[in-house]
């Protein structure tokens, strides 16, 4: 991934990956829910592993024990990603 990819970009690609390349949102709310459902761990991940990039440029000792990266797990963990 380009590092001068905007936050929507991040957003756009992890949906895209979520329902695959050509996503249709069907008119049922009930399936649209399923649809969220299944996006959300996907732009979860894609949003932590870019924290934790970060986090390991600017403190390259970190073990994966940091508040950072504690954080980043509770997030994951609480959006269902799959690690």
């Amino acid at each position: 991934m380009s590092e001068h990819l905007t936050r929507e970009d991040v957003v756009v690609a992890a949906t895209k990956a979520a329902l695959g390349a050509q996503p249709h949102i069907p008119a049922s709310m009930h399936e649209y829910s399923l649809i969220v459902d299944a996006a959300l761990p996907v732009i979860a991940k894609a949003i932590t592993d870019r924290v934790r990039a970060h986090h390991h440029r600017e403190d390259p000792w970190c073990l994966g024990d940091c508040p950072a990266d504690v954080l980043c797990d509770e997030i994951d963990t609480e959006m269902g990603v799959q690690r």
